[in-house]
């Protein structure tokens, strides 16, 4: 079964992303700067609490790792970091920027287990 695009639409990226886009621009909206404000503050409150979470999983598996790979087991935190398809330096990066108990004396996380 094919998949048709919308008429209003064209084809942008390579051909196996098939993405599209509108070919209308969006209608001129008046842009309003306290609208903005109040808007892209729910957005950051949602994007530090989703920040937080993120860190506290990644320090929680990075620390379960390190014992486990103490015992001469695998994965290694570097397998896991090239699993999930992130930059092992990079995210230690990050778990330096921030410390861990905080986010705990934050509340943020329900548990301070590791």
């Amino acid at each position: 079964m094919s998949k048709s695009k919308p008429k209003s639409c064209r084809r942008y990226g390579t051909k196996s992303q098939g993405k599209l886009i509108p070919k209308k621009k969006p209608a001129k909206e008046k842009w309003d700067y306290n609208k903005s404000v109040k808007d892209m503050r729910v957005f950051v409150r949602g994007w530090k609490k989703m920040t937080a979470e993120f860190l506290w999983k990644l320090f929680t598996i990075r620390e379960f790792l390190k014992k486990y790979e103490k015992l001469g087991k695998t994965p290694s935190w570097a397998d896991f970091c090239k699993e999930a398809g992130l930059s092992m330096k990079v995210v230690n990066g990050w778990l330096r920027a921030c410390d861990p108990s905080e986010l705990l004396k934050a509340g943020k996380h329900k548990s301070g287990k590791i």
